[in-house]
């Protein structure tokens, strides 16, 4: 069985092509596709295919679609294909069955190849990668979800074209290259890669007046449509062209582009998240970074202690790095950090400025000359900054870019409203994960010893937290004789937090963990919200109400808005619906931890739930 996406939505089958006639239908198998071996809900499908705008019978027309695409499957014997799952349907995908993960295998593997210097396997893999496309991708659905999805597989498309090109010229083929890349560039005009390749390719053909002229070219375009400069890939080459500059010539630099003649192209990134589980959902919302053309786009990624949030930034970052070619900064604000103060901006500005200009550059000693300076840095560059663990949108502010092609990755534990009030961030909260990415989580850190049931129920008592999650898998990675039903046992029998709070690795690298980063967002707190949030611990229940609030801290429920908010706005709790706060197993244990040391001798029996104060 295989499917396709890459082109018209299609599947295949050992006896021939499943029907799939139905817009809806191509648009739903086209969506769990996209959301493979994951549980996709009946409102995931109704906002993607409908866009918000689904009618009164949404469910059941999904149903629909869904009872008829698995009649269609089963024709040719494919029985457990889209399977239900309490809460939605999955899709069931083997690793070579989907066409756009067959293209992401081939362009990774020719990606290594070229920067081993294995030029002819880079090519034969990228070539194997584009071979796949049979033309626009998502043709045939007009689906609210597929126009972004169209536009991501775009780009990547584009950036494996641009990596054969360059494969291509490191093997001395620039004359075949040229008509290639004129229909190329004609199709995206104002794409400056695709520029500079078409440029080195003519002058090593010799066509030193048409390289500059596709340099004049692009040029006026970018002046006319965007109203900007061309990047320093463009203006370098241009200008080594006219100098006839020897590095341009076949052999000299395997190929390459020159790019910037005053520093190194910034790749700040830090290592990847090994065995990163789940999280589809908000890794495509953060396809709107990739998108950035004619201004900057930003995203908050906020959330408690412990829920991944760094992890899943630096996580999209690897995956789309090519899509920033100018560049991929990395700054640790240390907003929520118990070692160090909070970066002030000026400093994070000098080594950003010292990043793009060398290390001898000057800096402005005024932060507003500084943020100033950078934002004229980055004008042209389509450039990703990652600024994590902020504290507040005052010290974010400064480092933002002003206008060009940049895309900026914002986390925090805090909401930092400002920046979604006043510069337009968008916000993407992120909580625990669900049951089946926790398992996904454990899946890949266990491997073979995977218990599926015990799993199940140690992903429960970790709260589905990706740190506990990691903390868990590291104690059964090391201890061979326990087993995952064992441990979540220990972590029923006593308290949770303070077993996964024992688990070191013998130097200190996960002791305390979990209160440490819980401590961090506690002590930032005010003083009614720190004791708000200790009381929380004698709640009986999944979660509670203003009223409950205001009855422990024997105010009235006006004056228990300010201490929820801060809590809300801490990640500490959070509001499942309308007047209901809640917060997960593993934070009311550090809660009653912190209610013990400060106010010993409080407890259910001496807090009768006070009538509030009027």
């Amino acid at each position: 069985m295989r499917f396709g996406i890459l082109g018209p939505v299609e599947a295949v089958a050992d006896g021939g092509p499943v029907s799939v006639a139905q817009p809806r239908h191509r648009a739903l198998l086209a969506y769990l596709l996209l959301q493979a071996n994951r549980v996709v809900t009946p409102a995931q499908l109704a906002e993607a295919i409908w866009g918000g705008a689904e009618p009164a019978t949404a469910r059941s027309q999904i149903h629909v679609a869904v009872s008829r695409l698995r009649r269609a499957l089963r024709d040719h014997g494919l029985d457990d294909v889209i399977v239900t799952r309490p809460g939605g349907y999955r899709l069931a995908l083997a690793d070579d069955q989907l066409d756009a993960d067959l293209f992401d295998r081939q362009v990774e593997a020719g990606r290594a190849a070229a920067g081993q210097g294995r030029h002819e396997e880079a090519a034969r893999h990228l070539r194997a990668a584009l071979g796949l496309w049979r033309g626009q991708a998502l043709t045939d659905v007009t689906a609210a979800f597929a126009e972004p999805v169209r536009r991501r597989l775009l780009e990547q498309r584009l950036i494996a074209q641009e990596l054969l090109c360059d494969a291509e010229l490191a093997l001395g083929c620039h004359d075949r290259l040229i008509p290639g890349l004129r229909r190329l560039l004609e199709e995206h005009p104002t794409r400056e890669r695709v520029a500079c390749r078409l440029m080195l390719a003519q002058y090593r053909a010799g066509l030193h007046l048409d390289a500059l002229e596709t340099a004049r070219r692009t040029r006026a375009l970018l002046a006319e449509e965007q109203g900007l400069d061309p990047g320093p890939e463009l203006s370098t080459l241009e200008t080594a062209i006219l100098n006839g500059d020897l590095a341009l010539d076949a052999g000299s630099r395997a190929g390459g582009v020159p790019v910037s003649s005053a520093a190194t192209t910034p790749a700040q990134l830090p290592f990847d998240v090994q065995g990163f589980a789940g999280r589809r959902r908000e890794l495509d919302r953060l396809a709107v970074l990739a998108d950035a053309s004619d201004r900057p786009a930003m995203v908050l990624v906020a959330g408690t202690a412990g829920v991944g949030k760094t992890a899943l930034a630096v996580h999209w970052a690897h995956r789309h790095r090519d899509r920033f070619p100018d560049g991929q900064f990395f700054v640790d604000l240390h907003g929520f950090d118990a070692a160090r103060a909070p970066a002030e901006p000026l400093d994070v500005l000098r080594r950003l400025l010292r990043s793009l200009d060398g290390a001898d550059a000057a800096v402005p000693q005024e932060v507003e000359e500084a943020a100033a300076l950078f934002r004229s840095r980055l004008a042209r560059r389509r450039a990703l900054l990652v600024l994590d663990d902020a504290r507040s949108a005052e010290q974010v502010r400064p480092l933002l870019p002003g206008s060009g092609p940049c895309a900026v990755l914002v986390t925090s534990r805090n909401q930092l409203r400002g920046l979604v009030a006043h510069e337009g961030a968008r916000p993407l909260h992120l909580g625990p994960l669900t049951e089946a990415e926790a398992g996904e989580l454990l899946r890949a850190a266990l491997g073979e010893r995977m218990d599926e049931a015990g799993a199940a129920r140690l992903a429960r008592r970790c709260a589905y937290l990706p740190l506990a999650l990691r903390i868990a898998a590291a104690r059964l990675s090391c201890d061979r004789h326990l087993t995952a039903a064992g441990y979540a046992a220990e972590l029923a029998d006593g308290d949770a937090l303070a077993v996964l709070d024992g688990q070191s690795d013998g130097q200190g690298g996960l002791d305390g963990a979990l209160s440490s980063a819980f401590g961090l967002s506690y002590r930032a707190l005010g003083p009614a919200a720190r004791r708000l949030f200790r009381l929380l611990s004698l709640v009986s229940g999944q979660d509670f109400t203003p009223a409950t609030a205001a009855a422990l801290l024997g105010v009235t429920p006006g004056e228990a808005r300010g201490p929820l908010d801060e809590l809300c706005a801490a990640h500490l709790i959070a509001e499942h619906r309308p007047g209901r706060y809640g917060m997960h197993e593993l934070l009311r244990g550090y809660a009653a931890g912190r209610l013990a040391d400060e106010e010993p001798g409080t407890g259910r029996a001496a807090y009768p739930f006070p009538r509030p104060r009027r």
